[in-house]
């Protein structure tokens, strides 16, 4: 807007200033008596910042030369002030909109002064329509009083119970994030509360602050979700070797094992019985197969084994990291509602993925992965297989692959050189 004509402003300055209507919050911006001010040098806006956050509106005329000209002399910092005191009063449409004298520097001396801050201040939640003076966060005297309303801010909001303002203020605020998981939770959320976990550890994560021991309390009890179970026809009693393993797995130190010999009906029965005692255990029990419908197909045993896992216990999966989130949504639809870009993933990431999520099911319960048939299997349904055999050393976790093959019989040697794993022998 064009400053006033001569004669208009001069008959305007004839008046009173009556009122003064300041906006600092979110923005700024100045309407005197009615008429909303254009500032056409930023100096002169920051003089009526400065003088509407003090309480009255005036300050000494020394503190406002070195808030606004910080290491000028006394004479160049004078006469930069009395520059902008000049354009300020043509911005504000007044001669006393900004008076100076006896040493003070005065914004609308007789005016009545409204700022949404004093508004706020006075117990106006309404008010607060964002952080003070966003367009100017890196000036030394914005900082302490931005600092001081946004705290006020969020202690209103947390009295309140408003905790997803909360976190839009704060976003590592772990009070309100697990306030946001508990609600979830009592609404059965499962999905929501996990996901809503991993965003508060990734926000701690950013500002290099470990969570808090209520957080991590909170992580457990978010772990205590239903087991996933794959369908055994009976409940024979597993074999010795089978009976040791799921023992030492349930102290922490998981196996893999080959099934490499007898038939495939020898190689399901062994299974059978493995799964049912892992189920007795109250474990998770994930089962898929090499042969049948879609054999051959890149990672079939795997993604079949998977899917009941991924579908029912989605929390899980949304408490991976986003790399592997994004590796099992590109593997199987069922994890595709966890990531927006998901896409092919390498070997290497969806085995990595899938320790992740192996990991992550075997701490909350234990974890028996049987992958049945893999004579027919893709070679990285394999490779995948000795992968876990790295993870299962250390965790709750069984994982049996079964074939005859010469890729299992590699496999089979590799795990007994590493110490990672066993081969079983049936008798046909």
């Amino acid at each position: 807007m064009a400053p006033l004509p001569v004669a208009d402003r001069t008959r305007r300055e004839r008046r009173e200033l009556a009122r003064v209507e300041i906006s600092l919050l979110g923005g700024f911006r100045v309407v005197a008596d009615g008429r909303e001010a254009r500032f056409e040098h930023r100096r002169a806006a920051d003089l009526v910042k400065l003088l509407a956050l003090a309480v009255p509106h005036r300050l000494p005329r020394d503190r406002v030369v070195e808030a606004l000209w910080p290491g000028l002399g006394a004479d160049s910092g004078a006469a930069n002030l009395h520059k902008a005191a000049s354009n300020a009063r043509r911005a504000l449409g007044h001669r006393q909109a900004v008076v100076l004298r006896t040493g003070l520097v005065e914004l609308a001396p007789g005016a009545e002064i409204v700022t949404d801050v004093a508004r706020f201040e006075a117990g106006d939640d309404s008010a607060y329509a964002g952080p003070l003076l966003p367009d100017d966060a890196y000036e030394p005297w914005t900082l302490a009083e931005r600092e001081r309303l946004q705290d006020r801010h969020a202690a209103r909001l947390r009295r309140r119970g408003r905790w997803t303002d909360v976190v839009a203020l704060d976003p590592a605020d772990e009070t309100a994030w697990r306030e946001l998981v508990r609600a979830c939770l009592e609404d059965g959320d499962r999905l929501g509360a996990a996901r809503r976990l991993r965003r508060l550890r990734d926000e701690l994560s950013r500002v290099g602050l470990p969570p808090s021991p209520e957080t991590l309390d909170l992580g457990v009890r978010l772990a205590e979700g239903p087991a996933v179970r794959a369908p055994v026809p009976g409940t024979t009693p597993p074999a010795g070797a089978a009976a040791a393993a799921l023992r030492a797995a349930t102290a922490g130190r998981g196996t893999t094992l080959v099934l490499s010999t007898g038939t495939p009906a020898q190689r399901a029965r062994w299974i059978d019985a493995l799964l049912a005692d892992a189920a007795r255990r109250d474990w998770h029990t994930l089962r898929g197969a090499g042969h049948g419908a879609g054999a051959g197909v890149p990672l079939r045993p795997l993604v079949q084994a998977l899917d009941p896992l991924l579908l029912d216990r989605p929390d899980l999966v949304a408490a991976l990291p986003r790399g592997s989130r994004a590796a099992l949504a590109g593997l199987s639809p069922a994890a595709s509602g966890h990531v927006e870009d998901a896409g092919a993933a390498g070997p290497e990431a969806v085995a990595v993925a899938v320790g992740h999520l192996a990991r992550a099911a075997a701490r909350e319960r234990g974890l028996v992965l049987a992958l049945e048939e893999l004579d027919g299997a893709d070679a990285g349904s394999v490779r995948v297989v000795d992968y876990l055999a790295t993870v299962a050393r250390t965790e709750p976790l069984v994982v049996v692959a079964g074939g005859t093959s010469p890729a299992l019989a590699r496999l089979a040697a590799t795990l007994r050189a590493r110490g990672t794993g066993a081969e079983i022998g049936l008798s046909s």
